[in-house]
Parts: structure tokens; sequence; C-alpha cells
């Protein structure tokens, strides 16, 4: 019996099989397809496809980590006594919360990076309870609307890179922290 099995899966084409019943004909449409110059030059078409948005990521300044994932990065400039001044109290296990004008747990300074697909990072200094005398820092990446993606771990630093990576979107965010 003459089958005509449709393949719509990565293309549309149509295959034309002589089987015995419709298991046997989608099983040798299945080899053909695996096999035809069809496949063959949608392959060689889709890797120029992959090589061709490679030299997009590369031309607007991006690269891929190793995993094939897109990083992007984005520089955030502090003034530098302003820097060193909060690096210094991050360092430090005791700070004069009342002093300093601290309340227990907020954050009590922010800095902003945009990147250019819209998404944000912020970069806080938080404090913990008034006993423990000290405070950290983390990043946090949000989307163009303000939700939350992702955020770092707790730290005792500023400067240097935080990476953040949005898994729906499959891209770290790098923020590089330079003082100027």
């Amino acid at each position: 019996m003459n089958y005509k099995v449709k393949v719509t899966e990565i293309r549309s084409l149509e295959i034309e099989v002589d089987a015995k019943n419709e298991r046997d004909a989608i099983n040798t449409a299945h080899d053909a397809y695996m096999n035809s110059d069809y496949l063959q030059e949608q392959m060689l078409q889709d890797s120029a496809l992959v090589r061709d948005a490679l030299k997009v990521v590369e031309k607007d300044g991006y690269r891929l980590d190793e995993d094939g994932y897109v990083i992007i990065p984005q520089t955030l400039k502090i003034r530098k006594d302003e820097l060193a001044k909060w690096e210094k109290m991050l360092l430090s296990n005791d700070i004069d919360y009342d002093k300093e004008g601290f309340a227990d747990e907020e954050c009590v300074q922010k800095w902003s990076a945009k990147f250019p697909d819209g998404r944000e990072m912020d970069l806080r200094v938080c404090t913990n309870c008034r006993e423990d005398k000290d405070v950290w820092s983390e990043a946090i990446l949000y989307d163009a609307d303000g939700t939350e993606l992702a955020f770092s771990s707790v730290c005792d630093c500023l400067k240097g890179e935080w990476n953040l990576f949005d898994g729906d979107e499959g891209k770290h965010y790098l923020l590089k922290v330079i003082s100027e």
C-alpha cells in the first residue's frame, strides 16, 4: 500500500513511501527523512543561521559562555570616594546604626544599571539586625516591568563583577562595578 507522510516536526516535507501499515509508513518516512538530501541541506542552512546569529552576538558586544548562553555586559561607575566608604563599611563589623541613621533590615544604598534589552540590575547595601552591627551587599535582576528575575548571594563587597542568570531567557547579565 502507498502512504504519504507529511513531516512537519522540523520542516514541512512530504515523503511518499510503500509500507504495509501506518506504523511502518511513519518509520520508513522517518528513516528516509533522516537520510535525505533535504535534511542535509536544511542542516547546512541551520548551521549558517547559527553562524550568522553568533556574528550578531559578537557584533553587539556580547559573548557566549561555555554552554552557549549569551552574556550581556554592563558597567556601573560609582564615585571613588563613595565606593571606598561603602566597601569599608561592608568589611566592618562594628557599625553604629544610630550614628549612620540605619534601621534594622533595610536597604540603605542602591545603584541601578540598565541593560540594552530593558533588564535592570540593582546593586544594594543592606543592614542586618542592630545587634549584628554590620551590612551586606547583593544584586537583584528585574525585567522591564520590575518583576524580580534573579538575585545574588549575600556578599561583603561592591567592586568587581556581578553575574546573574535569567533562566527563562537563557542569558547572563554581567554587571562590572568600577570606580570613577
